[in-house]
């Protein structure tokens, strides 16, 4: 039995550390990490942290902890563990990392932690913990929707790569997003079901959102419109280095705004270097931010690269909100 969180008596409060399992079967379980231990991960059912599912081996990582830290060791296992994002062989933790074993992905955080002496006892129920956890979601027929500042979308789509994952990720934000994998590879994406916006465009935006959730659903659909034909590596490393252009622009564009052509125009035209006289031309055709980018066959940190030059010399304004 566990103790009454409310109370304090008869315990010594300090520091500890637990994992949360924050995606997968076993999602909303806590395990409690005893100080100065080994700790075996598997399948098999003899062991303390049992995570009974195919792609996790028997014996597939060790939690060794001492002085206060948490080292993960993986154990030769097939299918390989992950520490926000990257596979591992031995790896200190830290609190926040994500560790992907399986398809369960869990999370060190620290708490306050009772007296050591009461860490078997807890050891003892985790396992009941866990099955309880993974009968009750036999009754659910949706996904557990995760959110986006628990794990960003690209290092979901990281992780759903290596377990080779099929399906829709659909993501709620400001808008609605679909990312389309099929045994891991993204193959497409779109904004609010609009597939005439290049795939590319659409997975670039969505991995830049910061807010909102997300949970997979069966794929549906087997052709798309346009499809997206890199590996998935270069993709999403592609989207990072895009995210990172967005992040260092001096402003921010949302992309509801309605951007113009300021009038009278003062600034000549023939001034404008040609994918600038593209940049005005898209802005006096479609009149938001949003269609703009979606127009011009640029990526959108390009675009927003343009929009601050229009502005700066007087050739476009954005409508305040």
């Amino acid at each position: 039995m566990f103790p009454n969180p409310t109370s304090t008596k008869g315990f010594r409060r300090m520091k500890g550390y637990m994992f949360k399992f924050i995606s997968g079967k076993y999602q909303g379980g806590e395990f409690p990490i005893p100080m100065d231990s080994e700790l075996i991960i598997g399948r098999s059912s003899d062991l303390e942290m049992v995570l009974a599912e195919e792609m996790v081996s028997r014996k597939h990582a060790k939690v060794i902890t001492k002085n206060n830290k948490i080292v993960l060791q993986d154990l030769g296992s097939t299918n390989g563990t992950f520490v926000n994002g990257e596979r591992i062989t031995i790896y200190p933790l830290k609190t926040g990392d994500r560790v992907l074993i399986g398809t369960s992905i869990f999370k060190l955080v620290e708490v306050e932690e009772a007296d050591a002496s009461q860490s078997l006892d807890k050891k003892r129920d985790i396992k009941s913990r866990l099955q309880a956890i993974t009968q009750a979601k036999k009754t659910i027929t949706r996904t557990y929707a995760e959110r986006i500042s628990e794990i960003p979308v690209i290092d979901i789509l990281q992780l759903y790569q290596t377990t080779k994952r099929t399906g829709t990720l659909s993501i709620r934000s400001t808008q609605s997003g679909k990312i389309f994998l099929r045994e891991g590879a993204i193959v497409s994406a779109c904004i609010d079901d609009d597939f005439s916006v290049n795939p590319y465009k659409a997975l670039f935006r969505i991995l830049a959102w910061d807010k909102g959730t997300y949970h997979l659903e069966p794929l549906t659909l087997n052709e798309f419109p346009q499809e997206i034909d890199q590996t998935s590596e270069a993709v999403l490393a592609e989207g990072k280095r895009q995210l990172d252009e967005i992040i260092k622009l001096p402003r921010k564009f949302e992309y509801a705004s309605k951007i113009h052509v300021k009038v009278p125009l003062e600034p000549r035209l023939r001034d404008l270097s040609p994918d600038h006289l593209d940049t005005v031309q898209a802005v006096m055709n479609y009149g938001t931010v949003e269609q703009v980018l979606n127009h011009i066959n640029a990526a959108d940190y390009e675009i927003f690269h343009d929009f601050v030059y229009l502005l700066e010399h007087g050739y476009v304004a954005i409508a305040e909100e």
